[in-house]
């Protein structure tokens, strides 16, 4: 399928066969497409707007809207996840065979992160810490602060309220999800 390049939410190029990603802009898969990096697999939903970039010590992956499946093994770098509501880091894969697959939706006002199978991940946001385990999904979003429960946090100066919530993902979505990586996934 065509990949849309995206600056300033224009679309400035596109392409169709398998390229270097472009740095410094969005990317728009316009049909589902494949990533691989050094010790990650990718595979990005349709009409999803993101951009991978491989550090030193890390990759990079920003969410603006949409979803994205990786694949992680013990020796993959740190997943760097950016999305408009939470910037977080996959410090480790714990998995239970080779892999652990998992996933990050992002929307405006909330972000999932979730292990469809494989083990375990270690999920980093400043200096919280949550482990998320195969089944079972990271849901962080705008609190109300007049209904905060205890797991709602103030961040920055900007007074924004945040909850982190662990919770089962539906086996309906478990079930479609997990079918990106055995219809032919990288996973």
């Amino acid at each position: 399928g065509k990949v849309s390049i995206v600056r300033d939410n224009k679309v400035v190029g596109e392409f169709s066969q398998a390229a270097q990603i472009p740095e410094g802009y969005l990317l728009r898969c316009e049909d589902k497409c494949a990533i691989q990096l050094d010790d990650v697999g990718i595979e990005v939903e349709p009409k999803t707007l993101f951009s991978v970039n491989q550090r030193t010590n890390r990759h990079q992956l920003t969410v603006q809207h949409g979803t994205i499946y990786y694949s992680l093994t013990p020796s993959s770098q740190p997943l760097q996840l950016d999305t408009p509501m939470e910037r977080a880091t996959i410090g480790s894969a714990q998995p239970n065979g080779e892999n652990v697959n998992g996933y990050v939706r992002a929307a405006e006002d909330a972000t999932e992160i979730g292990v469809l199978g494989g083990g375990a991940l270690e999920v980093e946001m400043g200096a919280d810490r949550r482990s998320v385990f195969s089944g079972n999904k990271l849901t962080i979003a705008a609190a109300d602060a007049r209904k905060a429960p205890s797991g709602v946090k103030t961040v920055g100066n900007l007074g924004l309220e945040k909850s982190y919530t662990v919770e089962a993902i539906d086996t309906n979505t478990n079930d479609r999800l997990g079918q990106v990586f055995s219809d032919g996934g990288r996973g």
